[in-house]
Protein backbone atom coordinates (compact mmCIF):
# COMPACT_ATOMS: atom_id res chain seq x y z
CA UNK A 1 0.00 0.00 0.00
CA UNK A 2 2.73 2.13 0.79
CA UNK A 3 4.65 1.77 -2.31
CA UNK A 4 1.37 2.74 -4.41
CA UNK A 5 1.21 6.24 -2.50
CA UNK A 6 3.99 6.87 -2.91
CA UNK A 7 3.73 6.07 -6.63
CA UNK A 8 0.50 8.33 -6.80
CA UNK A 9 2.36 10.64 -5.33
CA UNK A 10 5.33 10.71 -7.66
CA UNK A 11 3.11 11.18 -10.28
CA UNK A 12 1.19 13.79 -9.13
CA UNK A 13 4.62 15.78 -8.51
CA UNK A 14 5.01 15.86 -12.22
CA UNK A 15 1.77 18.11 -12.21
CA UNK A 16 2.49 19.98 -9.04
CA UNK A 17 5.98 20.93 -8.44
CA UNK A 18 7.04 23.50 -11.62
CA UNK A 19 9.63 26.52 -11.71
CA UNK A 20 6.88 28.86 -10.37
CA UNK A 21 6.35 26.98 -7.08
CA UNK A 22 8.23 27.79 -4.12
CA UNK A 23 11.33 24.60 -4.58
CA UNK A 24 12.54 22.68 -2.68
CA UNK A 25 10.19 24.16 0.21
CA UNK A 26 7.01 22.94 0.72
CA UNK A 27 6.49 21.88 -3.30
CA UNK A 28 10.16 20.00 -2.97
CA UNK A 29 8.56 17.76 -0.11
CA UNK A 30 6.02 16.00 -2.25
CA UNK A 31 8.30 14.33 -4.38
CA UNK A 32 10.98 13.32 -1.57
CA UNK A 33 7.97 11.75 0.72
CA UNK A 34 6.34 10.05 -2.10
CA UNK A 35 10.46 8.68 -2.81
CA UNK A 36 10.24 7.40 0.91
CA UNK A 37 6.98 5.74 0.60
CA UNK A 38 8.42 3.93 -2.64
CA UNK A 39 11.57 3.00 -0.84
CA UNK A 40 10.35 2.24 2.74
CA UNK A 41 7.54 0.02 0.79
CA UNK A 42 10.61 -2.40 -0.58
CA UNK A 43 11.87 -2.94 3.16
CA UNK A 44 11.23 -6.75 3.99
CA UNK A 45 11.76 -7.83 0.37
CA UNK A 46 9.88 -7.30 -2.99
CA UNK A 47 6.37 -7.48 -3.11
CA UNK A 48 4.65 -9.07 -6.41
CA UNK A 49 1.92 -6.59 -5.55
CA UNK A 50 4.12 -3.66 -6.56
CA UNK A 51 4.49 -4.67 -10.02
CA UNK A 52 5.13 -1.32 -11.55
CA UNK A 53 8.29 -0.87 -9.64
CA UNK A 54 9.66 -4.45 -9.74
CA UNK A 55 9.10 -5.05 -13.25
CA UNK A 56 12.33 -6.14 -15.80
CA UNK A 57 11.68 -2.74 -17.27
CA UNK A 58 12.08 -0.54 -14.13
CA UNK A 59 14.46 -2.68 -12.75
CA UNK A 60 16.57 -1.86 -15.77
CA UNK A 61 16.24 1.60 -15.75
CA UNK A 62 17.07 1.63 -11.50
CA UNK A 63 20.51 0.00 -12.96
CA UNK A 64 21.06 2.66 -15.58
CA UNK A 65 19.97 5.67 -12.99
CA UNK A 66 23.50 6.60 -12.60
CA UNK A 67 24.16 6.02 -15.95
CA UNK A 68 21.10 8.47 -17.11
CA UNK A 69 22.10 11.12 -14.21
CA UNK A 70 25.45 11.53 -15.33
CA UNK A 71 24.07 11.99 -18.94
CA UNK A 72 21.02 13.86 -19.14
CA UNK A 73 22.69 17.10 -18.13
CA UNK A 74 25.31 17.23 -20.92
CA UNK A 75 22.23 16.00 -23.54
CA UNK A 76 20.25 18.94 -22.45
CA UNK A 77 22.64 21.45 -22.30
CA UNK A 78 23.74 20.37 -25.96
CA UNK A 79 20.34 19.80 -27.65
CA UNK A 80 18.97 23.22 -26.31
CA UNK A 81 22.52 24.92 -28.07
CA UNK A 82 21.78 23.21 -31.30
CA UNK A 83 17.57 22.89 -31.51
CA UNK A 84 16.64 25.01 -29.12
CA UNK A 85 14.05 24.28 -26.29
CA UNK A 86 10.17 23.87 -25.93
CA UNK A 87 9.62 21.86 -29.21
CA UNK A 88 8.58 18.43 -29.00
CA UNK A 89 11.32 17.22 -30.94
CA UNK A 90 13.77 19.17 -28.60
CA UNK A 91 12.41 16.74 -25.56
CA UNK A 92 12.50 13.20 -27.93
CA UNK A 93 16.33 14.39 -28.79
CA UNK A 94 17.21 14.88 -25.05
CA UNK A 95 15.37 11.81 -23.63
CA UNK A 96 16.21 9.55 -26.76
CA UNK A 97 20.10 11.09 -26.21
CA UNK A 98 20.20 10.87 -22.65
CA UNK A 99 18.86 6.93 -22.86
CA UNK A 100 21.50 5.89 -25.69
CA UNK A 101 24.38 7.49 -23.69
CA UNK A 102 23.36 6.16 -20.72
CA UNK A 103 23.02 2.22 -21.84
CA UNK A 104 26.32 2.87 -23.90
CA UNK A 105 28.32 3.18 -20.69
CA UNK A 106 26.72 1.34 -18.55
CA UNK A 107 27.54 -1.26 -20.51
CA UNK A 108 30.70 -0.38 -22.09
CA UNK A 109 32.48 1.05 -18.93
CA UNK A 110 30.35 0.50 -15.74
CA UNK A 111 29.33 -3.01 -15.83
CA UNK A 112 33.29 -3.92 -17.22
CA UNK A 113 35.14 -2.24 -14.54
CA UNK A 114 32.49 -3.65 -11.61
CA UNK A 115 32.96 -7.17 -13.14
CA UNK A 116 36.52 -6.75 -13.90
CA UNK A 117 39.04 -9.23 -11.92
CA UNK A 118 41.11 -6.46 -10.19
CA UNK A 119 38.12 -5.42 -7.97
CA UNK A 120 37.32 -8.34 -7.02
CA UNK A 121 37.83 -8.32 -3.07
CA UNK A 122 38.72 -12.49 -2.52
CA UNK A 123 41.88 -11.51 -3.86
CA UNK A 124 44.71 -10.69 -2.35
CA UNK A 125 46.47 -7.28 -2.58
CA UNK A 126 50.52 -7.15 -4.27
CA UNK A 127 51.13 -5.69 -0.71
CA UNK A 128 50.32 -8.62 0.80
CA UNK A 129 52.17 -10.53 -1.68
CA UNK A 130 55.53 -9.31 -0.72
CA UNK A 131 54.99 -9.24 2.74
CA UNK A 132 55.01 -13.39 2.67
Amino acid sequence: MLGYVGLAGIIASFFVVSGDNAFPVPFGLLPVVATALVIASGIGGVSKAMVPITNPVTTYIGRLSFSLYLWHFPAIILLASLLGTGTLEYYGAAIGATLVLAIASFHLVEDPIRRSSWLDRRRPAAGRLVRS
